[in-house]
């Protein structure tokens, strides 16, 4: 009998233990002067912040944004076959994107190495025109739609969002997104709004 209750305790005591720990606990990265809001999502909605963190260890900021150019914004993840695929296309075909200002955005929860991997397999090394970061600013949670990666924000040079791009997306369409001004999704077909 003594040891049935010694092992009860000892199970009530680790569980209660678990739960004693703190719920509210911020993310490592959060930034407290960002709300996360998903009113950025919509088309004609204005890019939200920018801060992303560089492999350099700089940060890429709303500072840095290129004036009067669009921009194509890609969320990814660096072990996602077709976020592969695409980023593969885009930097085949980098001189005819040459008129976007092309940001790729990754989870700050991604390891580094994937991260470093990443780069060093697809030669971003060899395309500085393309900027790589870390989020650091919920960019990734107030722009997009989680309906499938890769996802491509299409901005406006006035930074407003025009076309909405959700898996692999052909680098005639991109083209084409500079030129049309009729705002659209362009969504997966099984995808919901």
């Amino acid at each position: 009998m003594t040891r049935f209750i010694s092992c009860t305790l000892i199970c009530l005591l680790t569980a209660s233990f678990g739960f004693a720990q703190k719920k509210d606990t911020p993310k490592k990265y959060d930034n407290p002067n960002v709300t996360i809001t998903g009113e950025h999502r919509e088309i004609g909605n204005p890019l939200p912040p920018v801060n992303l963190l560089l492999q350099t260890g700089d940060y890429f900021t709303d500072e840095n944004l290129e004036k009067d150019k669009p921009i194509l914004l890609m969320m990814f993840n660096p072990t996602c076959g077709h976020c592969e695929d695409q980023t593969d296309s885009m930097i085949a075909h980098r001189d005819e994107l040459k008129n976007f200002q092309v940001i790729m955005v990754i989870s700050d929860k991604m390891p580094d190495d994937q991260v470093k991997r990443f780069i060093r397999i697809h030669n971003l090394g060899l395309a500085p025109e393309f900027v790589l970061g870390i989020d650091k600013s919920h960019i990734i949670d107030n722009a997009f739609k989680f309906q499938g990666l890769p996802q491509i924000n299409i901005y406006d040079k006035n930074k407003t969002l025009k076309k909405i791009f959700v898996h692999m997306t052909p680098i005639d369409s991109l083209r084409t997104a500079l030129t049309d001004e009729t705002p659209q999704e362009s969504l997966p077909p099984n995808a919901t709004k």
